[in-house]
């Protein structure tokens, strides 16, 4: 059930980082360092839902 969860919560998450992204008139490299804080932003929400969930 924790991963579960988890699954959900990062596919959201990267489904509305995607959709900010496409929206930026941004540079490659902004672009670049925008998506590592989201993967780290998308890591430690779904590493504390799992634990909340379960």
């Amino acid at each position: 059930m924790n991963q579960f969860v988890s699954l959900i919560i990062a596919a959201a998450a990267l489904f509305l980082a995607v959709r900010a992204l496409r929206g930026e008139g941004l540079s490659f490299e902004s672009k670049a360092r925008m998506a590592a804080a989201w993967v780290v932003i998308i890591l430690v929400v779904a590493f504390v839902a799992s634990r909340f969930a379960g």
